[in-house]
């Protein structure tokens, strides 16, 4: 993006889309910041859901798979602890709450009904949430409530790219940007920002893009599941670029001439594609 800013208008019918995975993990980084003097990661490694020599790798972002999973554990833990606090102020029985909700779940889809004492209990929490947002509650509450909703924007922008939601992933953007910001993550912070402007006039400036983007071209699905869209950065780490380091598999391991290398990266775009036609499923 910085070399077509630099020299437009040479590059601009090029449109360039950040890697999703790379966001995220950015993204882990920036409330990594957030929660590290917290006490969070001492709770996270006290109970033993996280190692103390993972600490560092799961402050920082880098350990994107422990970040994914412990994350909205922990968020979850929060949200549960919070609305126990709101039975407990409420002196509303927790027995009585849950033998409704297992009723709820005998019931078709298509047939649930709930109550009216259960819409009143979750339209009081949802009170009880926005009195915990403006600091109503206590600084501390308020504070892990802010945490569990930006696990939440996590949790959408990643549900995005797994369904190939396009509106949704727009919509995540500006406010993963925001952190970016607050935290000054410079490059992030910037290109996001011109990403975003580049997706919601993408009309204008490549025209049918959009369409093709709509139908799944912000993510790579590797199998027939609904739900198992992957960032495309990520696709690439865990096919071409894995490939290519391999001792067993990469250029490097079976020749050193010039000319061969050449040839192997010429051919390596039809190569990969006659491989996923031609794979067993």
């Amino acid at each position: 993006m910085q070399i077509q800013s630099e020299e437009r208008p040479k590059y601009d019918n090029v449109f360039i889309q950040l890697g999703a995975f790379h966001i995220q993990m950015s993204y882990f980084k920036a409330v990594g910041k957030y929660m590290e003097e917290s006490g969070g990661p001492y709770i996270l490694t006290e109970s033993g859901t996280l190692a103390q020599g993972s600490l560092k790798g799961f402050i920082t972002g880098t350990h994107y798979n422990r970040c994914k999973r412990i994350h909205p554990i922990f968020a979850a833990s929060l949200h549960i602890l919070h609305f126990r606090a709101y039975l407990s102020m409420n002196d509303i029985c927790i027995d009585k709450l849950t033998k409704e909700l297992k009723m709820i779940q005998t019931q078709k889809l298509c047939e649930v009904n709930f109550s009216t004492s259960l819409i009143e209990i979750l339209d009081g929490y949802d009170e009880y949430y926005h009195k915990t947002e403006e600091g109503l509650h206590g600084a501390t509450a308020k504070y892990w409530i802010i945490y569990v909703n930006l696990i939440k924007l996590y949790q959408e922008f990643s549900r995005s790219i797994r369904t190939g939601d396009f509106e949704l992933y727009v919509t995540c953007l500006p406010q993963i940007a925001t952190l970016m910001f607050s935290f000054n993550h410079q490059n992030y912070a910037r290109w996001v920002v011109r990403f975003y402007n580049n997706l919601i006039n993408v009309e204008d400036t490549h025209p049918g893009l959009k369409e093709i983007l709509i139908n799944g071209g912000i993510s790579i699905r590797r199998s027939t599941k609904s739900f198992s869209g992957s960032p495309i950065d990520l696709t690439l780490e865990q096919t071409i670029n894995k490939d290519a380091a391999s001792r067993l598999t990469g250029i490097s391991s079976f020749t050193n001439s010039i000319s061969a290398r050449r040839r192997w990266a010429t051919s390596h775009s039809l190569r990969t594609s006659l491989v996923t036609h031609l794979q067993i499923p």
